[in-house]
């Protein structure tokens, strides 16, 4: 299953208009569901364009970015770990013809205690808790991230921060390579 994180969370979870652009909507899946993924994708779907699929251009799966419906979607891998959860994702950049493929370690996280099931105009969505999007964000501290956790403020439950707070190290990337890509067929942005 799918599940959203970010920063369309804030938004998702209060209803309230960004005051900045998001310019995607980041998802994961689990790892070992890429494949059955990246199938129907390929094979069943008329409605969505795949833009990049870090499988095809660097050999190795650290996810897809999608054009559904004139939204960008980003489908990333997670792995779980005995140390906690793995995201993997990527980078282009069309310029040097490269891929940037990486895995960041969240330490102590256990990616399924930290999904919710959300209620967005009847839609149940899956997604990371407001309290792991709040921690993770400012651990990152951009100014999208600052906008962001002032959303989150008002919503998360500061025991379950402190809580994971406790239980998580920083996080560490354990993968990063740069390769140039391969099979530049899938359509460009």
């Amino acid at each position: 299953l799918v599940s959203i994180y970010g920063g369309s969370i804030p938004y998702l979870l209060t209803g309230r208009d960004s005051m900045r652009t998001i310019g995607d909507i980041d998802t994961h899946v689990d790892f070992e569901k890429m494949s059955e993924i990246r199938d129907y994708i390929y094979n069943y779907s008329d409605s969505i364009t795949v833009l990049y699929d870090s499988l095809k251009l660097s050999g190795e799966d650290f996810g897809m970015e999608l054009l559904i419906n004139g939204l960008n979607v980003s489908i990333f891998p997670t792995i779980a770990k005995a140390e906690g959860m793995a995201i993997r994702n990527f980078y282009i950049n069309e310029v040097t013809n490269e891929i940037e493929i990486k895995e960041t370690l969240f330490p102590g996280i256990i990616e399924k205690d930290e999904i919710i099931t959300y209620d967005v105009d009847g839609v149940n969505m899956r997604m990371m808790s407001p309290e792991f999007t709040y921690i993770t964000k400012q651990v990152a501290n951009r100014p999208k991230d600052i906008e962001d956790n002032k959303i989150l403020e008002t919503i998360v439950n500061s025991e379950d921060v402190e809580r994971m707070r406790k239980k998580m190290k920083m996080p560490e990337i354990t993968y990063d390579k740069i390769v140039e890509m391969r099979n530049m067929t899938e359509k460009s942005l």
